[in-house]
């Protein structure tokens, strides 16, 4: 009976030395950085790297954008500004003179009194300044566009 009770002790601490080895084999494939999951923690470090980097990229270019998006709508808001009272000054103006040629209102006949030898009246200084301001609001939209 001890002999039986030896024999299997013997056979049992063999099955833990089996059973040792492949576990030892497993965890050894687990340390190898190429397949194992130390491999797939260094692909992931890797990965979490590049990605940081692309976000760091994108706060600031959003951050960027933002800022420009931010000083042409002040530029816009100050022309606008600038057109409504230009326009209001030009109202009061047409309002105060003196009713003025056909020539003056019409294109058409302004061409037409050309031939007569009249020349109509030069254009006034605000209706000038509600052109160029007309002018440098087209000009910044147009900017704004093609630079988005």
């Amino acid at each position: 009976m001890e002999l039986i009770a030896d024999g299997l002790l013997i056979v049992a601490a063999a099955v833990a030395g089996i059973y040792c080895l492949v576990l030892s084999r497993r965890v050894r494939g687990l340390r190898d950085l190429d397949s194992g999951v130390g491999g797939a923690i260094a692909r992931l470090s890797h990965q979490v790297g590049e990605l940081q980097t692309t976000l760091e990229s994108a706060k600031r270019s959003s951050s960027d954008s933002a800022e420009t998006l931010r000083a042409a709508t002040e530029r816009a808001e100050a022309m606008a500004d600038r057109l409504e009272r230009l326009m209001a000054e030009r109202e009061t103006t047409i309002g105060d003179a003196v009713p003025r040629r056909q020539a003056d209102i019409s294109p058409l006949r302004a061409v037409e009194d050309e031939d007569d030898g009249h020349e109509p009246e030069p254009a006034t200084a605000t209706e000038k300044d509600v052109r160029q301001a007309l002018r440098d609001l087209l000009g910044a939209l147009g900017k704004e566009g093609s630079a988005a």
